[in-house]
């Protein structure tokens, strides 16, 4: 447990602090931009979270199961699975270059095929890049890990500030006149959200030197047996990838096509998709939190399946990390109005309301991460790619049903919906296969006191904006002193010297 939250807090310190300096975007694009271009761009990403499953079609989790299996194989596995990604990634890339302008008419942005190719760019070096990730996740190197996590993000940013503040600036003479002549050759301004992309590539392209040793000792390695074994493993899982990204993005996605002509009034689709975008954005928080633990979750699940003891260690983690995502979820919830003052132009605030319904979403997923280790430990992953297939199908229904009806609201409250319904269904079949002893009626009680407390918390109106942030987070202190309360006997102790 030491070994599992210590691992968990610096993947989690370097995701906060790199997707909060990531996050600070949000408000520069939406000082920037329109909610019609931040919808473009919303969009875009969405899309490229599909393709993205695609190139690595579940080889990292494939890389821990079989390199844990025998550690001696561990270097054969790495250069086999460093063979597989680099082979598909070039060919998944030359299909995307060559057929950029259809694609771009297929997702109604006909004149922008080069949006395309910059995002194919940026799959293939994120896509070869996951495996060395990987590999210092598994020999226990977080720090690397998070170190350039946190500078590729940061030159990305910088990149963006430049792209987009800078060089139009000098452009039009108003600051840095003497670098005129260096960027006016080159740069365009009529490429707008496009120099996201490129800033988002370049700063990307930065992990080939920075993993260069992780790249250096992989070797070229074809043993049809082994490539047999890893695709029969990885493919169920890049399913379970494919339709967990269904699940996540698909409501963003679909906005644009089910939401009727005059919904949101004279804002159209890509406007109320870029609304919704941001406000996404404000459930960023919870989504550390999950990627945090898996980071440091899926390999120490591996290493610890062998232990007899394993079952009550997972019931363990499971029932602190349902009580550290329900405080996130109160915590965010109650402070939503001063933290929705980030998106700096009103009209991105108008969906605060479905934050909750996001957050709530993800603790479900995060739930449904820690559930899913019984197929993964017993070599079922074909359970978890029906599992994620079943979610996918709640998504793209309940989309399809409730966005005409309900707007954006809609797509917030299926994201709840099929997250919820896949930890209930991935919980009965691990009970039958993989047996754990979770405290059910725990879980549930802290799921539904930080929803009260939030609920009630909504309910409140105050004339002055520090009296009510003084009474809402007096909620989550509420909270947290009924966590040391009832779990005082779970809680580390002190250590008592005898003089």
């Amino acid at each position: 447990m030491k070994k599992l939250a210590g691992q968990t807090a610096i993947y989690g310190v370097s995701s906060i602090v790199g997707r909060l300096l990531n996050w600070l975007l949000t408000p520069f694009y939406t000082g920037i931009f329109e909610p019609g271009e931040y919808g473009q761009m919303t969009i875009l990403y969405g899309y490229s979270a599909f393709l993205l499953v695609i190139y690595t079609y579940g080889l990292e989790t494939t890389f821990f199961r079989f390199s844990t299996r025998d550690i001696t194989k561990g270097q054969n596995t790495y250069g086999q699975v460093m063979t597989m990604i680099v082979l598909t990634t070039l060919i998944f890339t030359i299909a995307l270059w060559a057929f950029a302008q259809p694609i771009a008419s297929f997702i109604e942005y006909p004149d922008h095929s080069s949006w395309i190719r910059w995002f194919a760019a940026i799959l293939a070096v994120e896509a070869v890049m996951s495996i060395p990730f990987a590999k210092l996740r598994l020999e226990n190197r977080p720090i690397k890990f998070a170190s350039i996590k946190i500078l590729v993000i940061l030159v990305t940013i910088l990149l963006n500030i430049f792209l987009l503040v800078v060089a139009p600036a000098v452009i039009s003479g108003e600051s840095f006149v003497f670098l005129k002549p260096l960027i006016t050759p080159w740069y365009d301004s009529s490429l707008g959200i496009e120099y996201i992309f490129i800033a988002n590539f370049l700063g990307t392209f930065l992990l080939v030197p920075l993993l260069a040793k992780e790249l250096m000792v992989a070797r070229f390695n074809w043993n049809r047996k082994l490539i047999r074994q890893i695709l029969a493993y990885s493919l169920p899982v890049g399913v379970m990838g494919l339709a967990g990204t269904v699940n996540e993005t698909f409501g963003r996605l679909m906005i644009k096509y089910l939401l009727p002509d005059g919904f949101y009034g004279s804002g159209g689709a890509d406007y109320a998709t870029g609304v919704y975008g941001a406000c996404f954005k404000l459930s960023v928080f919870m989504n550390l939190g999950i990627q945090a633990f898996r980071y440091a979750a899926e390999p120490f699940f591996f290493s610890s399946a062998a232990d007899k003891n394993s079952p009550a260690l997972f019931s363990k983690v499971m029932k602190w990390f349902v009580i550290f995502g329900a405080l996130v979820f109160l915590g965010i919830s109650v402070n939503l109005n001063w933290l929705g003052l980030l998106l700096r132009q009103s009209e991105y605030r108008e969906a605060l309301f479905i934050v909750p319904f996001l957050l709530m979403g993800y603790l479900f997923l995060g739930i449904y991460y820690n559930l899913s280790v019984w197929y993964k430990l017993t070599d079922q992953t074909y359970y978890g790619a029906y599992i994620a297939l079943l979610g996918a199908l709640i998504t793209v229904v309940g989309n399809v049903l409730l966005i005409p009806v309900i707007g954006y609201l809609g797509s917030a409250v299926v994201t709840t919906l099929t997250f919820l319904v896949m930890a209930v269904v991935s919980f009965y079949l691990g009970e039958k296969y993989y047996p754990v002893p979770y405290k059910v009626s725990n879980a549930l009680f802290y799921l539904i006191l930080s929803s009260t407390l939030a609920l009630g918390s909504s309910q409140l109106h105050f004339s002055s904006f520090l009296l009510e942030l003084v009474v809402n987070n007096l909620a989550v202190a509420c909270f947290i002193v009924i966590v040391l309360v009832k779990e005082r006997a779970d809680l580390p102790r002190p250590k008592r010297f005898i003089s």
